[in-house]
């Protein structure tokens, strides 16, 4: 999961690949803004359009298996 490291004073929003990451730049900012924090970044459009394709493919499987054995029975 991406980390977002947030700083309204620094107008900072950048993302890091890994908790550890932002915690270490967090320590740095914080001597300055001690209000900054590290967030959960949430997954990007593409990861979501990709989740939906996929589920959307899950399900026409599905589908067709249950079609299959309706003609079977």
């Amino acid at each position: 999961m991406k980390y977002l490291l947030l700083s309204a004073m620094f107008s900072l929003n950048v993302e890091y690949t890994d908790l550890s990451t932002c915690e270490q730049a967090l320590s740095k900012v914080k001597e300055h803004d001690k209000q900054a924090i590290c967030i959960p970044a949430g997954k990007d459009k593409g990861d979501q359009m990709m989740d939906k394709f996929l589920g959307m493919i899950q399900k026409i499987q599905q589908m067709n298996l249950d079609n299959q054995k309706a003609q079977t029975d």
